[in-house]
């Protein structure tokens, strides 16, 4: 009977043992805490990207705020001009002459 060996297809798993700090009077930089990884905070943002974004944020707030202003003030012209013409065909003046003949001959 044939004992089992090591073929290509074996998962070899070799764990990997983490070294103790050693501990001597005299104080050594840590490197293992740079590799770590560390949970983000706002504050570790530099101060240069805040500021960035609150420049383009305010800049963007103020372009579409104008755009906007743009817009608006193009409906409001659009709305009173289709208004006044869609009011001032000659065939609703038309028809408004011929009630007001029809309501002077009737109060006549």
């Amino acid at each position: 009977m044939k004992t089992h060996s090591l073929s290509f297809f074996d998962i070899v798993i070799i764990p990997s043992v983490p070294k103790l700090p050693r501990f001597s009077n005299k104080t050594t930089i840590r490197t293992d805490v740079a590799d770590r990884p560390e949970s983000w905070s706002l504050m570790m943002c530099p101060i240069h990207y805040v500021l960035t974004f609150w420049a383009w944020f305010v800049w963007w707030m103020y372009v579409c705020n104008v755009i906007h202003i743009f817009i608006m003030i193009f409906k409001w012209f659009f709305t009173s001009w289709a208004f006044f013409f869609l009011t001032q065909q000659p065939i609703r003046k038309q028809k408004d002459q011929e009630l007001q003949k029809s309501f002077q001959d009737h109060t006549n």
